[in-house]
């Protein structure tokens, strides 16, 4: 297998990397969020971490 993969694997995949259109994205919309972590519920992400 690829190195890199084994990296990413070991680094961890953002949580936005897919473009597949779930509930997650539809809460988006719904709620007018800017922000895909603003809608996930489990999020491992910390407000800090956050871009804006």
């Amino acid at each position: 297998m690829d190195e890199t993969f084994y990296h990413t694997l070991r680094v961890g995949i953002p949580p936005a990397g897919g473009v597949r259109f779930g509930i997650d994205r539809l809460l988006i919309i719904l709620t007018d969020s800017s922000d895909i972590i603003d809608v996930i519920p489990f999020s491992t992400y910390h407000e800090s971490q956050k871009s804006n």
